[in-house]
């Protein structure tokens, strides 16, 4: 980057998205495109905010990261390096205060185990991760092994500030156990498990009293919703089928689900949940400040009794809640859309029902 105008613009940049592409095995292109980004990156030195898709990292990139003392936030989706790297390399990594960190990759590999010592064309970042510093953390997305890791392995202080927690993927409830002890701030916490060893899960694992006691917003599967919700001041939940369980049956017996969500010590006043949930239990009796309720379908098996249900959920919903407002249909097949019922009974398009943010 020569020009001085363009010098001058690079100090305006907070906020930068960069997406690589293969370029269908073009090396001159490829070459070119990394090129260009190492050469204007290091000339925005107010950015606050990066967002890789699909980059490979060198060292000559990490070192980049010296040059941006305000970066607060980093997202990395399917991100590489093309060298195993080792601590001196990622060592600077520590005097950036990350406030918002995601690491994510989409790809089929093994997220549960370290990477190996074999030689490979590319790695996970994983010395990336492992270097940073944690202690101004609010916000943690991640389905990479050494994060789970390096949460449940270290002292609490280190994650005291952390007060959203994204586990895209999680093998047993130890590992959830010990993240939770050292993350005493936490107020969002959402958990998916690895279809392949959710088995591991089945049985519920109880937390101390005074583990996670300030949690007030879950996403979580049916599995854990013991672990998690009793005790503590719920007052948003989502609620899921666990991966090995993708056609929508429902733990037994349903009030047992029922009695736990009560548990909370918080009021809850939203619900997102599955149609078969919904279907066996009266919500209007057990959740009487219940102001937005999310039933959402996920699968074909509602194919042919969508319609009827659709016609059940707004009946008795429009009936029976006194204090809801809001009820968002979601996940219907195509023929029906999505739908949002109003408190009168009036049904408008809709989109999801989004998490609040901190």
């Amino acid at each position: 980057m020569t020009s001085q105008s363009a010098r001058s613009a690079a100090l305006l940049v907070k906020k930068c998205n960069i997406k690589s592409d293969n370029y269908h095995g073009d090396l001159a292109r490829s070459a070119y495109f990394y090129d260009l980004c190492y050469s204007a990156l290091p000339y925005m030195i107010n950015m606050q905010q990066l967002f890789l898709d699909g980059m490979y990292f060198t060292r000559p990139f990490l070192k980049i990261f010296q040059s941006w003392p305000h970066l607060e936030g980093i997202r990395l989706l399917d991100c590489w390096s093309v060298k195993k790297f080792t601590k001196n390399d990622c060592h600077h990594l520590s005097k950036i205060k990350f406030r918002y960190i995601e690491i994510v990759y989409t790809s089929d590999v093994d997220f549960l185990e370290e990477d190996s010592n074999d030689e490979r064309d590319y790695y996970r970042l994983e010395k990336f991760l492992y270097n940073i510093d944690y202690e101004f953390s609010k916000h943690i997305k991640t389905n990479l092994y050494l994060c789970y890791k390096k949460l449940y392995e270290s002292d609490t202080l280190r994650f005291q500030n952390l007060t959203a927690l994204d586990l895209c993927q999680l093998n047993h409830t130890k590992a959830l156990k010990g993240i939770l002890q050292c993350t005493p701030s936490l107020k969002y916490l959402r958990v998916a498990f690895v279809g392949l060893i959710a088995s591991h899960v089945r049985e519920p694992t109880h937390l101390d009293p005074e583990i996670a006691t300030s949690l007030e917003i879950v996403d979580i599967p049916f599995s854990i919703l013991e672990m998690i919700v009793p005790g503590r001041p719920i007052r948003i939940a989502t609620v899921t089928c666990d991966e090995f369980n993708r056609i929508g049956s429902l733990p037994q017996p349903v009030q047992n689900e029922i009695r736990i969500l009560e548990a909370s010590t918080g009021r809850i006043s939203q619900l997102r949940i599955p149609v078969t949930f919904y279907l066996e239990v009266p919500f209007a009796e057990h959740f009487v400040d219940l102001r937005i309720l999310e039933i959402y379908f996920f699968c074909e098996k509602y194919s042919i009794c969508t319609a009827r249900s659709m016609f059940a959920i707004e009946q008795v919903s429009t009936m029976c809640f006194s204090t809801l407002k809001s009820l968002i249909v979601s996940d219907l097949m195509a023929l029906l859309g999505t739908g949002h019922i109003n408190s009168d009974g009036s049904m408008v398009a809709s989109t999801f029902l989004g998490h609040s943010r901190f």
